[in-house]
């Protein structure tokens, strides 16, 4: 049987050599519940430059998503996901898409990986299936010398390296690579995007404008977008880290609900076998997350650091600093003995609020534009009941000229920006609905192997790397480990002129402190 897994894998990684593919490449066959998974995309050319990584669950149902940049000269994009501590067994899927010049969806693939639950490691055995291939070609010269991995005589191009520990992982468990057949890439657009729909918050009918003003409370920066009959958008943004949020807005004040598309695949009732091997790694696995909550961490931290977005670097009108005046009972108050720019009524409903334009020496005629905290919202009498203790400034923003640029489409009765010293989420019902929560692109991190001087370096991914390689011998050092047996090396090299993708395997030996 392992002979025959052999023979398919060699036939199956001659086709990618064949014929244009999305290949993707996983640091080890499978994962259990809370193991990082790191992979690599090597994409059909022309590259797309921005990648949508989106993982769904084996009922179909989207679980996460986020973008990647493409090195669109390799052809490659790269990234890691933690799968979640509670996930059940199953087969899990990645998606890679891209958006074309003309605003269209392109498929790069759909991957299925196994990941099994930590629980399941009671679970009785069951016997093995024969849709997993071991790795195994012969088109590079891989040799372990020492402490070091010697790629020999590869062309010049861009790599992948897996060193896991194949006693503990199992040899036929799964594949570390799989494919998906290319279609023909068109131009493709380096941009983050996002579909969702707007319906009226009144009566859930779908919302069609030609115009769909976009805030992003982080840099204070407004995009456009717009929707069809059916209220569904398509957004566009340039590149962010992490996750953000931003708000839709109506240019005639309709109250809107929005949300983001939530995509679904079909369900996928096939399971991968609880095999002997398999409830061995995850018994493993269980007791290597004892150890490491005894130091008070865990196998795989994922430490990174977004540097939060600056924001428009925005001309006020006038502002003050409210803290000079945080006795008084509310801003309306403030409002009223300070900064009489902006003048308040009461009305039996509440509060409205109109803005002093100074250069044309008249009021506004509308309610102005208030950001709390860089929400939007014209809720002047929410507004008015906020407390002057929590707020650090007030700041006006009016003449036609300075509103147009800074806030256009929004500002043209004014703005009035508040920032409070603690953000709270107490805005109004009505403007909460048009938020929508983004994530944008993936941050870089590099896997980075335990050097062992506080914490055991205990686990099944001994390496995981990726580079270039300018052609003849390839050296890459392999860091040590408190581990000892059998582990597999796989790699992945896509030649520079990206016409071939090879791949080899080897395993080596090594002893516990090596």
């Amino acid at each position: 049987m392992r002979l025959t897994l052999l023979l398919a894998f060699l036939i199956f990684l001659s086709g990618l050599t064949a014929q244009p593919a999305t290949v993707l490449h996983h640091d080890r066959p499978y994962h259990a519940t809370g193991e990082v998974s790191w992979f690599r995309a090597y994409l059909p050319a022309p590259a797309p430059p921005t990648v949508r990584v989106e993982v769904y669950a084996p009922d179909g149902s989207r679980l996460d998503y986020f973008f990647l940049k493409s090195d669109v000269a390799g052809g490659t994009a790269e990234g890691y996901y933690r799968w979640g501590y509670d996930l059940p067994t199953g087969y899990y899927r990645i998606a890679l898409t891209a958006l074309s010049a003309a605003g269209e969806d392109v498929p790069l693939g759909t991957f299925r990986h196994p990941v099994y639950r930590v629980d399941d490691r009671n679970a009785t055995a069951e016997a093995a299936t024969n849709d997993a291939a071991e790795f195994a070609t012969d088109d590079l010269d891989l040799r372990v010398e020492g402490d070091a991995l010697r790629i020999a005589g590869a062309p010049a191009g861009t790599y992948s390296v897996a060193v896991y520990h194949d006693a503990v992982v199992g040899s036929a468990a799964g594949a570390t690579v799989s494919s998906a057949p290319a279609q023909p890439t068109p131009a493709c657009l380096d941009t983050l995007f996002y579909r969702g729909q707007i319906l009226a918050a009144t009566d859930a009918a779908p919302v069609n404008v030609n115009l769909l003003p976009v805030f992003d409370g982080a840099t204070y920066a407004t995009y456009f977008s717009k929707t069809d009959a059916a209220g569904e958008f398509l957004l566009n943004l340039p590149a962010f880290a992490g996750s953000k949020t931003v708000q839709v807005r109506s240019i005639t004040d309709q109250a809107l609900k929005g949300s983001l598309s939530s995509p679904r695949l079909p369900r996928l009732e096939q399971r991968p076998p609880l095999t002997a091997e398999v409830i061995e790694y995850l018994d493993l696995s269980h007791r290597r997350r004892k150890i490491y909550q005894l130091y008070r961490t865990v196998e795989t931290p994922l430490e990174v650091e977004v540097r939060p977005e600056r924001p428009l670097p925005l001309r006020a009108s006038k502002s003050y600093n409210v803290q000079d005046y945080k006795a008084f009972p509310d801003l309306y108050t403030f409002f009223r003995e300070v900064a009489g720019e902006l003048r308040f009524r009461e009305r039996r409903d509440g509060y409205t609020a109109q803005l002093y334009n100074a250069p044309t020496q008249r009021f506004f005629t509308g309610t102005p534009l208030f950001i709390v905290d860089g929400r939007l919202t014209r809720d002047a009498d929410y507004v008015a009941r906020l407390d002057p203790a929590d707020v650090a400034r007030v700041s006006f923003y009016y003449g036609n000229r300075e509103l147009r640029e800074q806030f256009p489409a929004l500002g043209s009765q004014g703005v009035v920006q508040i920032d409070r010293l603690r953000p709270a989420a107490d805005l109004p019902a009505d403007d909460a609905a048009n938020l929508l929560e983004l994530h944008g692109l993936q941050p870089a991190l590099n896997f980075t192997p335990r050097s062992g001087e506080e914490v055991p370096r205990l686990s099944p991914l001994l390496l995981w790397q990726t580079g270039t390689t300018e052609g003849e011998q390839t050296l890459i050092p392999l860091p040590a480990t408190d581990d000892s047996g059998t582990f597999r090396v796989v790699v992945l090299l896509r030649t520079a002129a990206g016409d071939a993708l090879l791949g080899g395997t080897t395993t080596f030996t090594r002893e516990p402190g090596r």
